[in-house]
């Protein structure tokens, strides 16, 4: 897994794991994919490749409850997402098709989609 992520990482500079949830929190009240993402612990191998990498990222593990924060970051991805504003080198991570469908819809032009077993990546095309 983390090699195949490499090689698409490489491509990107930024990756945004969609939805962003708090490792501290066992909030009743999450996305369905959120349960997915603590289940598998497939963050684990995205986070490790991604510094591997030296990549920006918009999700990490905190040692007290960041609430707030997370909230935030999922408002700023659903922002832009809706609007299509990728830059170069943006990669969203999805395991889940639901969440795509809400936030984005239909992939715009520009935009490339694939698959790493139950990741879902949609990025700007480099």
């Amino acid at each position: 897994m983390r090699n195949n992520l490499k090689g698409v990482f490489s491509n990107y500079s930024k990756i945004y794991i969609y939805p962003v949830f708090d490792l501290q929190v066992d909030d009743l009240n999450t996305f369905e994919s959120e349960q997915i993402w603590r289940e598998t612990k497939l963050w684990q191998d995205v986070l490790i490749v991604a510094s591997e990498l030296n990549m920006q990222s918009n999700f990490a593990y905190v040692s007290r409850p960041v609430g707030e924060v997370v909230e935030r970051a999922n408002r700023d991805s659903e922002k832009k997402l809706a609007q299509g504003t990728l830059a170069k080198g943006d990669l969203f991570i999805f395991v889940s098709r639901d969440d795509i469908n809400r936030t984005i819809g239909k992939i715009p032009t520009g935009f490339s989609e694939f698959s790493i077993g139950k990741l879902i990546l949609v990025g700007m095309t480099p």
